[in-house]
């Protein structure tokens, strides 16, 4: 990967990645309080929050990937 200011790394945009799904995620929270509030919501909200706990560590396995391509390029090794 060329080096210099304009070039972003994998970890940058892995955690950017992590901050706006995290910012849509709290989102999603708020548009759909109304749903949380119901009286009986929780097989719902259960789906939902399962999914998206389900998407957040996929985003961190991601991070934690482009982490270590990132440590593994700095010391010249290379994923096998």
């Amino acid at each position: 990967m060329p080096k210099g200011d304009a070039t972003i790394s994998m970890v940058e945009l892995a955690t950017a990645r992590l901050a706006h799904f995290d910012a849509e995620h709290e989102r999603l929270k708020r548009e759909y309080a109304d749903v949380f509030a119901l009286k009986d919501p929780w097989a719902n909200v259960s789906l939902i929050t399962h999914i998206l706990h389900d998407a957040r560590a996929d985003h961190m396995t991601y991070l934690v990937s482009a982490q270590i391509d990132q440590e593994n390029e700095k010391s010249g090794r290379h994923a096998s």
